[in-house]
């Protein structure tokens, strides 16, 4: 890999799926699929496929096989605990003897010709992956929390439904806690504090990240 990564950031049911998508079309672009996250051990497999779809006819067919993902299960191998914090994730939380085995993975991910992009959502994770890439670019995806809240209690993974001592969306401070209790623990509120973790979390990275490493869409 020659070129620095792009990463593209939300707090989850944002609409980063689909701006991944969109970007996977792009020629020029290299990403990790669904078929990293089903061998993790094996990167060059997805290197390979990258490869292929620049082969006249072939993307069309490999397509259906072959697709954008978020593979936590491939991050997870090299970074344990990645994949699920229960807050976010700074550059000290980063071993240093992992990093080349990160870096070399995705490398190995990605073709030579083409630049990086990956996508990772909930916490940001952005000094963290600094940490890893210090030449790394980051793409938010910022859509209204009220539609985020409601997206997020139809997902099959919110882990909200058993409270919020376990779960992966921050503590509540004192206001949103009693705020929570005085809607009746509502599982609407709790979401809603759960998305409002996550973005002040954005915020803070915002403030801290030059405009040439970070950019924002609404």
């Amino acid at each position: 890999m020659k070129q620095d990564p792009i990463f593209i950031v939300g707090t989850g049911r944002c609409g980063s799926t689909m701006f991944h998508d969109v970007l996977s079309h792009h020629g020029d672009l290299g990403w990790l699929s669904n078929i990293v996250a089903k061998k993790p051990g094996r990167p060059g497999i997805n290197a390979m496929l990258n490869r292929t779809l620049d082969v006249p006819g072939a993307a069309r067919v490999l397509r259906r096989v072959f697709r954008p993902s978020e593979p936590y299960v491939f991050w997870e191998r090299y970074c344990k605990g990645f994949s699920r914090p229960y807050r976010d994730l700074f550059e000290h939380d980063v071993i240093p003897g992992n990093i080349p085995n990160i870096r070399a993975a995705f490398n190995s991910a990605i073709p030579d010709t083409k630049i990086p992009v990956a996508k990772i959502t909930g916490w940001p994770r952005v000094r963290y992956l600094k940490e890893i890439f210090p030449g790394a670019k980051f793409v938010h995806i910022v859509r209204d929390g009220r539609a985020v809240v409601n997206s997020v209690l139809q997902a099959p993974y919110f882990d909200g439904w058993t409270g919020p001592e376990q779960w992966a969306r921050g503590y509540l401070d004192g206001r949103q806690r009693q705020a929570w209790l005085d809607a009746g623990e509502s599982f609407v509120v709790l979401a809603a504090i759960g998305w409002e973790n996550r973005i002040r979390a954005f915020q803070e990275i915002r403030r801290l990240m030059p405009d040439s490493d970070y950019l924002e869409f609404r």
